[in-house]
């Protein structure tokens, strides 16, 4: 029976009304490349899992959903927009660096934060102060980029370094992925 099943042909992957797309569980998905479990009307996105809704131009995401313009993201919600290195952030726009904030625009470095705009490390600006100072702190991440124990280097646009995590490699969902022994997980600088 098992020769039989080896010699059969196969179905590849799970695709409905997919085009010029790779990876699986994917409907109405186009010019996509390795996305997983992705649904109605997601097209030009890579890397992404668990993403469904009217989706675009998406790279790296986790649970992505009607949104545009979202790169490095875990848990971005509806009608995110231009949302970089994020974590549970929804239904935000021009975003960077937060975490659990919802229903915002233009952060920088915030937490919590609920219906705001122009924040810097949850600390409000007016539209001019904000706009300068996040020009000054992309500049200097550029400049003056972030060396870990390892010197891996992590400059604007990375996301957060791995040894400042609040969370051990098998406390998270990259356990499930990428099964690694305690060993591996230290040599490579994971708590």
């Amino acid at each position: 029976m098992r020769a039989m099943k080896l010699n059969a042909i196969h179905h590849f992957a799970n695709m409905k009304q997919t085009f010029n797309s790779t990876g699986n569980n994917l409907t109405e998905v186009n010019n996509c490349a390795f996305c997983f479990d992705c649904f109605d009307n997601v097209s030009d996105c890579k890397y992404c899992i668990n993403g469904v809704g009217k989706m675009t131009d998406t790279y790296d995401a986790y649970g992505p959903g009607l949104g545009s313009l979202l790169y490095e993201v875990i848990d971005s919600g509806d009608r995110a927009s231009n949302l970089i290195c994020t974590i549970v952030t929804w239904n935000c726009v021009n975003c960077t660096y937060t975490y659990n904030c919802h229903g915002c625009s233009d952060l920088f470095g915030c937490i919590g934060l609920r219906n705001k705009k122009y924040c810097i490390l949850n600390k409000q600006y007016t539209k001019e102060e904000y706009e300068e100072l996040v020009l000054k702190i992309k500049s200097n991440m550029q400049e003056f980029p972030y060396v870990d124990s390892r010197n891996r280097i992590f400059r604007y646009g990375d996301f957060m370094p791995y040894n400042i995590s609040p969370f051990s490699y098998n406390e998270t969902i990259a356990h499930e992925y990428v099964p690694k022994i305690k060993a591996d997980v230290l040599n490579e600088g994971f708590s």
